[in-house]
């Protein structure tokens, strides 16, 4: 059961635990590594991506790559998404960093190189895909 799909989904590895010299030692910093830090993870609480059609509209995010609950969604949705972005660890400084890191790429491409980027018909989909389409409203 351990490595169904549904199980995999909230399993990202987020820098895990890694020994890059003899002194130092990179920490898990968020995502799924995070959650099973402490075992008392609510699954009442998880925004399952695949159960939810509309996951990415749980949750909002600002030009300098935070992120937060929506605040359109039910205060019941809005706890959850907190939840996730708490026990996931998602506004990280390493995380936070990436996504303003990506923002700005995006930002040095022309129009339409950004719609062709963001096209929901590709196949492949660029780092932080959902934040990008929110922040370019495509």
């Amino acid at each position: 059961e351990r490595f169904k799909y549904n199980n995999l989904s909230v399993s990202c590895e987020g820098i895990g635990e890694k020994k890059v010299t003899n002194e130092q030692l990179i920490k898990r910093q968020y995502c799924g590594h995070k959650k099973d830090e402490n075992k008392t993870f609510d699954y009442k609480q998880l925004l399952h991506p695949c159960k939810l059609r509309d996951i990415a509209s749980y949750f909002i995010y600002d030009f300098e790559g935070n992120i937060k609950p929506n605040p359109q969604k039910t205060a019941e949705e809005q706890a959850k998404a907190a939840y996730m972005i708490k026990r996931l660890h998602l506004q990280n400084p390493t995380l936070v960093q990436y996504r303003t890191e990506t923002y700005l790429a995006m930002l040095n491409l022309a129009e339409t190189d950004i719609k062709a980027e963001l096209n929901p018909s590709q196949t492949h989909y660029p780092s932080f895909y959902s934040m990008l389409k929110q922040l370019f409203d495509i």
